[in-house]
């Protein structure tokens, strides 16, 4: 019967989207007038460079590319840019899976609405540059001329046709690309959100918690125009099995987000903690919160106060031990934040080391400081492995008292590209490398080995690469009992 839905709603999608093409084509050509052409459009068939233009020397050219008339001309050094003269085929994709059907109003057009004007108008605007247009992974060749658009949307509307009848299988449904090769000199153009299915997500976050994991971070109230990935935070948790004696986490930026969360824990699928982010320098501040230590700890005093109770409140201090911007933190300043989330009501406080600059030592000496200050606290190590010292910082919070540490599977993490800052890798310590380093000193874990590295190999094929997990490919130490 699931199965029978599942087709049904799909067909009924894909009839939606193949009955929206007909206006999007005026759209798009709406678009594509906009576009002023060129005169240097590729329009021969063959191959083959001509002169096209002179552009700046930059350290690394080809010094026998330099154009010294034109250099002597003035006090820049030029180069003679190049341009391919033969016809180019470009292939093109649109992503018509369900997480496209969003848009961030009622009366705006969906993504998938957006994406396909933006599919049409690009092969109009190819087509009159002289190149070719193809879908990828359609049998039909490459195609220019007149009546590019027109022609693309009768083969989408074919394939949405091909798609209803193929409604239950489970690859059709996903929507990715199709796994083609392209011809020499060709390129492809995906237009998608690349966000995965609930599905995968949610398989993957009770694998988690069966795995033996008490505490699960399982999504972010974030507001989806700043991080779309996050756009589905209430349909996952509806999905989510639960498991006693575990802890779904969900971020949360302000107190819209506290009552998002709110709302689906009184619809019965919410999330038992919810964290609560402050910074301890101004700089990291204002680039990551969009505002002054001030006023976000106003709006986190906010957050605690409309949670009423009702959620297990974590604290995060980011850049605890530096910070990318200021430099050395002030081990008193991350102190005195602990006490003040204290007094709000957290009784968990992670400690970020956000670009990895801790050391074992500094990590010690915070956390004593903590200790003494604050005892009632129980203390999280929030490390990121940006500089490769993310295990051994954690082996010196472990030796310092803390039992309680944030990773994740194959270090995956870092920062939405909104906020980016920092450089190379960004993620936190990898779970599985983390894990095996514990166990390896007898420290017990609770957590199924085998199935750390199964799912750890499981979490790189879902996001389609090889991840951080040295373990992953090692395996686990031979010395330790599975």
């Amino acid at each position: 019967m699931a199965l029978a839905i599942t087709a049904d709603r799909a067909k009924a999608e894909s009839a939606a989207i193949a009955g929206r093409l007909p206006p999007l084509l005026i759209a798009a050509e709406r678009i594509a007038a906009t576009v002023t052409q060129g005169v240097h459009g590729r329009r021969r068939v063959g191959s083959g460079d001509v002169f096209w233009q002179h552009r700046p020397y930059y350290p690394g050219d080809e010094l026998k590319r330099l154009d010294w008339r034109q250099s002597a001309k003035s006090d820049k050094v030029y180069l003679r840019q190049m341009e391919w003269s033969a016809a180019q085929t470009v292939y093109l994709w649109c992503d018509l899976s369900p997480s496209m059907d969003y848009a961030s109003k009622k009366d705006l057009p969906t993504k998938a609405e957006r994406s396909l004007v933006l599919l049409l108008a690009l092969s109009n605007v190819l087509a009159r540059a002289g190149e070719r247009v193809a879908l990828l992974g359609d049998p039909e060749p490459p195609i220019s001329g007149r009546a590019v658009a027109e022609r693309l949307a009768d083969r989408l509307q074919h394939r949405t046709q091909v798609a209803q009848s193929h409604a239950d299988d489970k690859d059709a449904e996903r929507s990715l690309p199709p796994p083609v090769l392209l011809p020499a000199h060709a390129h492809a153009v995906m237009i998608s959100d690349f966000l995965q299915p609930i599905e995968e997500f949610r398989a993957l976050i009770e694998r988690f918690a069966d795995l033996g994991f008490p505490r699960v971070e399982a999504t972010s109230y974030s507001n989806p125009k700043v991080v779309p990935q996050f756009a589905d935070a209430s349909a996952l948790l509806a999905s989510l099995a639960r498991r006693a004696g575990v802890h779904y986490k969900a971020t949360c930026a302000n107190v819209r987000a506290v009552e998002r969360a709110l709302a689906d824990l009184d619809a019965g699928f919410g999330v038992s903690e919810i964290s609560l982010l402050v910074s301890a320098s101004e700089a990291h501040s204002m680039r990551n919160l969009k505002q002054p230590r001030a006023a976000q700890w106003d709006n986190v005093r906010k957050m605690a106060a409309a949670a009423r109770g009702r959620f297990r409140l974590i604290g995060t201090i980011s850049v605890a031990f530096g910070c990318p911007f200021e430099g050395a933190v002030d081990p008193e300043v991350v102190v005195a934040d602990a006490l003040r989330l204290g007094e709000i009501g957290v009784d968990h406080v992670a400690l970020g080391d956000t670009t990895g600059m801790a050391t074992p030592a500094a990590v010690k000496g915070l956390i004593g400081r903590l200790q003494r200050a604050a005892p009632a606290l129980t203390l999280i190590a929030h490390l990121h492995d940006t500089r490769g010292t993310g295990l051994v910082n954690a082996l010196a919070a472990y030796d310092a008292g803390v039992r309680h540490f944030d990773c994740s599977f194959g270090g995956v993490g870092g920062h939405p590209a909104q906020v980016t800052y920092g450089g190379g890798y960004t993620g936190n310590v990898c779970t599985e490398d983390l894990v095996n380093l514990f166990e390896s000193l007898g420290v017990r874990t609770g957590i199924d080995l085998p199935g750390l590295l199964e799912t750890s190999r499981l979490c790189e094929q879902t996001l389609g690469r090889e991840l951080h997990g040295r373990v992953t490919r090692s395996g686990l130490n031979p010395l330790l009992p599975l």
